[in-house]
């Protein structure tokens, strides 16, 4: 259809209008793409963790990170806070001296749900003693 010239021409036209594009995406990839930042951890990212602990080092890190971060009752999750502290409560690797005393630190941090965290606390021990005598 067209002269082999006319190809030519095309294809040298397109390559130097590519080289500003490929020369722009290097610089943007170096200077600004980088790694993305890390995502901040919520409340339901820790409630999926605290479902599966594995061990007693798992325990202990979940726990020091709840005390950091969220000891305070959340009102927005408040369903996914009891969650989470239902299943640090519940877990195997934790006796009931120190669940107790757990459940007795958030009460003190959180005076107004008192009764919640107290309610959540013994309906965990309570699954937890069921789970135990019926595994005995």
């Amino acid at each position: 259809m067209y002269g082999a010239g006319f190809y030519f021409t095309s294809w040298l036209i397109s390559a130097f209008m590519l080289i500003p594009v490929i020369i722009f995406g290097i610089v943007y990839y170096i200077f600004l793409g980088g790694a993305p930042a890390p995502k901040e951890q919520t409340i339901k990212d820790f409630c999926l963790l605290t479902a599966s602990i594995h061990s007693k080092e798992d325990l202990e890190s979940l726990l020091s990170e709840f005390r950091k971060k969220y000891t305070r009752y959340d009102e927005h999750h408040i369903d996914v806070w009891l969650e989470s502290v239902t299943n640090l409560a519940k877990s195997h690797y934790w006796d009931t001296d120190a669940v107790a005393l757990f459940g007795q630190e958030l009460e003190n941090k959180n005076l107004s749900h008192k009764k919640v965290i107290a309610n959540t606390i013994s309906a965990a021990l309570k699954m937890k003693e069921i789970v135990n005598t019926q595994g005995a």
